[in-house]
């Protein structure tokens, strides 16, 4: 028995439908519906109604969203004595926190098999960045004493 071959459909595109076609009908609409509006006319005032209260809501939402995103940046400064006394899974979210407040879109990763990237984000201007949170116990003052060339492990970005 040999098998068929799949069937083949011609594709006809639909026709536009013409603006003078879609003209005729707005009109037709309105002389229609326009009487019928201005005779119950607290239909329309109900409509505006919801409106004007549905736009209060999103507002007063994106206020209160902005106000929740200030307060979380205000309470994501840590001082060093508070980042030393982190442990290691703690450092490695309170590091995500930060860029997220800077701006990222960052997750952490850590964990077994995470190639040394604990912390995997994206800057405003789409720069990916790898971090990897190293621990080296607590340094008391001696980041203080170091000169400021030497601060920080070098810093290396993706694209």
């Amino acid at each position: 028995m040999r098998r068929r071959g799949p069937v083949r459909r011609s594709r006809r595109r639909a026709q536009p439908v013409p603006l003078w076609l879609k003209v005729g009908a707005a009109m037709c609409a309105a002389v229609v519906v326009l009487p019928w509006l201005l005779s119950h006319w607290w239909i329309l005032l109900g409509l505006g109604v919801l409106a004007a209260a549905a736009g209060a809501f999103v507002g007063q939402r994106a206020r209160q969203r902005a106000e929740w995103e200030r307060a979380r940046s205000r309470a994501l400064r840590l001082r060093i004595a508070e980042l030393d006394a982190l442990d290691h899974r703690s450092f490695e979210f309170a590091i995500r926190d930060l860029m997220r407040r800077d701006g990222c879109a960052a997750e952490q990763l850590g964990g077994a098999g995470d190639n040394a990237c604990d912390v995997r984000a994206v800057d405003p201007s789409g720069r990916i960045w790898s971090v990897n949170c190293t621990s080296v116990g607590s340094l008391g003052g001696l980041m203080q004493s170091l000169p400021k060339e030497l601060r920080c492990k070098e810093i290396f970005t993706v694209n």
